[in-house]
């Protein structure tokens, strides 16, 4: 898909792979932007976490991932997922992180 300003950015399901890419990610949020997204001051995410954000089914917790296309390393630029909760299948938490030099592109 091409950005407004013409740059192009793939989209795909993550992977169990995708946790170096995703910590990467962090690290290009400001800290203003990665407490938006965990509402605390986290910098770094643990290794228990990035197996839970990469380590996703597809139907109850859903992950994609955006990397930017002519990128040679693919940077990933944005995240969004849903997770359903265990008791009420038709209710999800749904969460979106850009990185902050991609955001209102």
């Amino acid at each position: 898909m091409a950005l407004k300003d013409g740059e192009w950015v793939d989209f795909r399901p993550v992977k169990p792979y995708d946790g170096q890419t995703i910590q990467n990610g962090m690290r290009a949020l400001s800290d203003q932007s990665r407490y938006f997204r965990f509402f605390s001051p986290i910098v770094k995410l643990s290794d228990e976490q990035l197996h839970y954000f990469t380590e996703v089914d597809q139907h109850n917790h859903v992950a994609w991932i955006a990397l930017a296309h002519d990128k040679i390393e693919q940077l990933g630029v944005g995240i969004a997922r849903f997770i359903r909760f265990q008791h009420q299948a038709h209710i999800a938490e749904f969460a979106v992180t850009v990185v902050d030099s991609y955001q209102r592109r």
